[in-house]
């Protein structure tokens, strides 16, 4: 059933991504092998632009039709959703083996996210239209407390553990971002 639902989706990324599995099997990188890999990630990375945009537009009628605020659909629905394809790519590197790519990913991902995903749009639009005045519903500010403590702690845990990832570490960063979501939802929905 799933598949038949997703098959208009499907059929175009089937022929607009090449299929990277059997490519360069012989240890050997071929110039046509090298083009392919080029166009496969060229063409994932415009289908998640199509993906992202149809997601954000999704995102602000449900926020819409929900009276939810725009900093609670970014911090749940819109974080988790963007995140998945990262949590993804970490959790095959890390079954196969690869533990330095997969936090390398997660790592690196949310830096590109914070210097060019807000950078360059900043840069954008500020260059035609001068400063932006950031409407603040009284969440950014700790929002930005709770994204320098989250990494403080990280590189403290890693340092503690001797660079080796432990269960305890992952749960503990589970359990702050599950209080800092409930504690997201509860000032905007509870306590103004």
């Amino acid at each position: 059933l799933v598949h038949y639902t997703l098959y208009p989706i499907k059929l175009p990324m089937h022929y607009t991504i090449p299929d990277m599995r059997f490519a360069g099997n012989d240890k050997t990188m071929h110039s046509d092998s090298l083009f392919l890999a080029v166009f496969s990630i060229l063409s994932s990375i415009v289908w998640l632009v199509v993906a992202t945009f149809i997601m954000v537009m999704s995102l602000e009628k449900v926020g819409k039709l929900l009276n939810m605020p725009d900093s609670v659909i970014g911090i749940t629905i819109s974080a988790v959703g963007t995140s998945i394809p990262i949590f993804i790519a970490s959790m095959i590197s890390a079954r196969r083996g690869l533990g330095n790519m997969a936090v390398s990913n997660a790592i690196g991902s949310n830096t590109f996210n914070i210097l060019v995903g807000l950078g360059l749009p900043w840069l954008i639009y500020t260059s035609s239209n001068g400063t932006y005045q950031i409407e603040d519903e009284g969440t950014i500010e700790e929002s930005l407390f709770v994204l320098v403590g989250s990494l403080l702690l990280l590189i403290v845990m890693i340092i503690f553990s001797r660079f080796v990832l432990r269960p305890w570490c992952a749960w503990v960063l589970g359990i702050i971002y599950f209080l800092y979501v409930t504690y997201t939802i509860m000032q905007v929905y509870l306590w103004t």
